[in-house]
């Protein structure tokens, strides 16, 4: 019989720079990528995907307005946020 050859897993070595630009870039995508918090990920997701309808649906035009401009400016702010958070779960 012919010896069995070991199957050696390799190990996905996962960039915490990607991650934080994923997460950026499409909430949630960066968690995924981590391969932790993948509930949150794909929540996040989802979310992000109702608020993209809602300001397309909705119109552009509330987007020069207070409100808006406080919408944008919270939504960098968190997605800043989420990739300093995803920066740092890659990095464990």
């Amino acid at each position: 019989m012919p010896a069995k050859k070991k199957v050696k897993e390799e190990e996905h070595v996962r960039s915490p720079g990607i991650a934080a630009v994923l997460n950026f870039l499409i909430w949630g995508t960066g968690y995924i990528y981590n391969g932790k918090k993948l509930l949150k990920g794909i929540g996040l997701i989802i979310f992000e995907l109702l608020e993209l309808l809602f300001v397309i649906f909705s119109g552009f035009s509330w987007l020069i307005h207070f409100p808006g401009i406080m919408f944008l400016v919270s939504h960098l702010f968190l997605a800043v946020l989420m990739a300093y958070d995803a920066y740092h779960d890659g990095k464990k």
